[in-house]
């Protein structure tokens, strides 16, 4: 189960600092870096993640270190690490059997260290303001209020913490970069560019100082609205080729996109999401109306003051064109219109004005968790083929008599008596 019906290549869950080695177990990751020269039980933490320093090796989870070179060469660090195993991975394509590769890169995301020459790349100078006013700390939220209270959001309201930690993250971002130069350089030359569909993505942004807030838990665009970037050799996708699209799109789009797309038909009393392959050929710029987010907080050290119980510590975020709207039980709603305020400081979930937006997006987030979701042993063409079985196959439950069969509602092949 925990594979979800894949053969792993190479599993790296990410993030392995020494308390989850218990959980977890090492990753292959480890077992490469002491081959290395690498020492001790967790040379993830103590090497790739941590810095040297005077006084000695300090993790790389404080970010007041942010800006010094992680204690590894840059070619054994993760990034070009997975890269290679990616590579070894391709090296075993042999032109007719089909197959699927997920890289997931873990960096940029904390530990906020970097190899050099990457974590000096860029300085204080190449950092643009963080994207906050101090209109939303007036009255913010109570729940927003928590997100920007807890350690992350009041490390990232530090200035010096901002300029000291995303220049290290843009280099982060540039070795994948480079590394992915490398990975395509690789498939050109075994031709696979001709024959692989690429999609590039990610699970969630970084506030890093944006909205008063740090790490990635809330639903300001720094968090939710990440790349999606799909190139595909096909014929049917030159229409829209080298172009742009603003639609609304959700993560969970992708695999009946995929489905769709290598021949088959998306399963949907199984899958949620709706296949992007019209926005891909060109045939639709809309996919969806609305687009829905949802997050479960009860994780966070701030949620015992909450009072609401881990089942309780659920947020959503319902996102159309023109509005974002944030329900969470027992809060205010949060809305952002996003045509006059794309910044999202205003929030408009209290204002009397805008009840009735609120209560339009709350019954169409109501319409989102309301979807079928019962039948999941048989698709809807199926589902139809049953509509009046019972009767068909001669279980008449309720029927009076034999009048009863003449309604023309009930469209059976009633059974005969036994002499005709």
């Amino acid at each position: 189960h925990r594979e979800a019906g894949f053969e792993p290549f190479e599993r790296d869950d990410g993030v392995y600092p020494d308390r989850m080695l218990g959980i977890m177990g090492q990753p292959r990751y480890n077992d490469y870096l002491r081959e290395k020269g690498h020492k001790g039980d967790n040379p993830w933490h103590w090497s790739a993640n941590a810095v040297e320093t005077e006084t000695g090796l300090r993790s790389g989870f404080y970010n007041d270190i942010a800006d010094r070179p992680a204690a590894i060469a840059e070619e054994d660090s993760e990034t070009p690490y997975m890269t290679r195993r990616a590579m070894e991975f391709l090296a075993q394509d042999d032109g007719e059997t089909p197959w699927l590769l997920h890289l997931s890169y873990i960096k940029p995301h904390w530990p906020y260290i970097a190899p050099a020459p990457y974590n000096n790349m860029y300085g204080a100078k190449d950092v643009q303001a963080p994207v906050r006013s101090s209109q939303e700390l007036e009255d913010a939220n109570p729940l927003m209020r928590q997100f920007i209270d807890r350690v992350a959001g009041k490390t990232f309201q530090r200035d010096e913490a901002i300029e000291k930690v995303v220049p290290t993250y843009m280099g982060l971002i540039k070795q994948i970069d480079d590394q992915l130069g490398l990975l395509f350089a690789f498939m050109e030359e075994r031709g696979l560019m001709e024959t692989t569909t690429i999609v590039l993505t990610s699970d969630h942004g970084d506030y890093l100082g944006d909205h008063w807030m740090g790490d990635k838990d809330y639903f300001h665009d720094p968090s939710v609205k990440v790349p999606l970037i799909i190139a595909d050799p096909s014929a049917e996708m030159d229409n829209t080729r080298g172009s742009v699209s603003d639609a609304l799109v959700q993560a969970i789009d992708l695999l009946p996109t995929f489905v769709e797309h290598f021949g088959g038909t998306p399963a949907a009393h199984l899958l949620d999401g709706v296949s992007l392959r019209p926005l891909l050929t060109g045939e639709t710029a809309r996919v969806n109306e609305v687009v829905v987010s949802e997050y479960d907080y009860h994780q966070q050290t701030f949620a015992p003051e909450i009072g609401a119980g881990p089942r309780g510590c659920r947020i959503y975020m319902l996102l159309t064109e023109a509005w974002k709207y944030i329900h969470a039980p027992g809060f205010a709603p949060v809305l952002f219109d996003r045509k006059s305020d794309p910044e999202e400081f205003h929030d408009l979930g209290r204002s009397p004005e805008h009840e009735a937006i609120c209560k339009e997006m709350q019954a169409k987030l109501g319409d989102w968790a309301l979807q079928y979701r019962q039948r999941e042993t048989y698709d809807d063409e199926k589902a139809a083929r049953f509509t009046a079985f019972e009767e068909k196959a001669g279980v008449l439950i309720g029927y009076w008599d034999e009048q009863d069969l003449i309604d023309p509602k009930n469209a059976v092949n009633p059974p005969q008596n036994q002499n005709g």
